[in-house]
């Protein structure tokens, strides 16, 4: 039962560091492209990413973004705050998998010394 737990756990983990790796990985582009090159900048990446990218998830986050981005005020806070917060994100599901995987270990070798010791020892007859 724990070994199925921990498969459905490992997926959604495996798909939801995917899905914030994609919008790390878009939303970095970005911040860079403002960086060096301010608003026309982050429009040119924009546009490039919309009419070449053929990743199916980066497409969605770049139409939401183009959609919004006339309302953000400070494009390079924004993309600052956002990129941070899909960094802390990567690394809490990372931290989360982890910890799942030593606690299902620890639950497995408790188990097999909690058997071992529950065993009746074998009677020896002289």
């Amino acid at each position: 039962m724990l070994f199925i737990l921990f498969v459905i756990a490992n997926f959604y983990t495996v798909r939801a560091l995917a899905l914030y790796g994609t919008e790390l990985y878009f939303y970095d582009k970005l911040q860079v492209a403002y960086q060096f090159a301010g608003m026309n900048g982050l429009r040119q990446e924009l546009s490039s990413v919309l009419s070449y990218d053929k990743m199916r998830y980066e497409l969605i986050v770049a139409r939401n973004f183009e959609k919004n981005l006339a309302n953000i005020k400070e494009p390079g806070k924004f993309l600052a705050d956002i990129v941070s917060d899909r960094k802390n994100k990567i690394n809490f599901f990372r931290n989360l998998r982890s910890i799942a995987f030593v606690l299902i270990v620890g639950m497995l070798l408790l188990r097999i010394i909690i058997d071992r010791r529950s065993k009746p020892k074998p009677i020896f007859f002289d």
